[in-house]
């Protein structure tokens, strides 16, 4: 079964009940859970018009289309917080938007980055020494 695409599932019987096993490989091996045992959150996005302060798990769409607008990392990230900032009308050819790293390095270098390309985007990870990521 591991080797069947999802598209090529039967259909199962509505509604569901929660209760139905689905097959997950973990470590190497396979496991059964329920459905109801598998969670997860929807990522919505934040839209910005001003100078804001981002935060882990933050997905900032970022209107400049009045100014210049900066978003400022935490100072004191958690491992592994992920934080997306974008140019979401492409307005910051003209209006760039700083990402403010609050006393850390981004990818080796302690200059804030800009995002001055339309519609472009940086997604980082700190790794517990610095943010790592895109532009």
């Amino acid at each position: 079964m591991s080797d069947v695409k999802i598209s090529q599932m039967p259909a199962a019987a509505l509604p569901l009940t929660g209760a139905e096993l689905v097959t997950l490989v973990q470590a190497g091996a396979n496991v059964q859970t329920a459905l109801t045992n598998i969670t997860g959150t929807a990522e919505t996005p934040t839209i910005e018009t001003a100078n804001f302060n981002a935060v882990g798990g933050g997905i900032y769409q970022v209107k400049t289309s009045i100014g210049a607008i900066t978003a400022t990392l935490p100072a004191a990230p958690g491992t592994w917080d992920t934080i997306t900032v974008q140019d979401t009308d492409g307005d910051a050819v003209t209006n760039n938007i700083t990402v403010a790293l609050n006393g850390k390095q981004y990818n080796g270098s302690g200059a804030n980055p800009k995002i001055n390309i339309a519609f472009a985007l940086i997604k980082m990870v700190y790794n517990g020494t610095q943010w790592v990521g895109t532009t």
